[in-house]
């Protein structure tokens, strides 16, 4: 999970941390895509400026290619709530890996 600072699409040294490590994590199992999902700031109470969520989908993403993910792996996932969220909540970015499984 990356965390942002607020109204920022900077990746702090942390964050990029993780997406090391989530990149190393890929290589390895090799049969994975992985997930990258947060909140998009579409919702009608969303807490951040529109746009804001592509950029920080973006700066992940980016981040993975330029640690040798192949970008045709990466899948964007929206996450909206209908409630208000905490501010921390609309400031990440999670990163999940999905096995794929070969078909018989």
């Amino acid at each position: 999970m990356v965390f942002f600072t607020y109204n920022s699409v900077e990746l702090s040294p942390v964050a990029l941390d993780v997406i090391a490590r989530a990149a190393r994590n890929a290589t390895v199992l090799q049969t994975v895509h992985m997930e990258i999902s947060g909140y998009t700031g579409m919702e009608e109470n969303a807490r951040t400026r529109p746009g804001l969520a592509a950029q920080r989908y973006a700066a992940v993403e980016n981040a993975l290619v330029a640690r040798g993910i192949d970008h045709a792996h990466l899948r964007r996932i929206a996450l909206s709530d209908e409630i208000p969220l905490p501010a921390v909540a609309v400031r990440r970015i999670e990163i999940r890996f999905v096995e794929i499984i070969p078909q018989s």
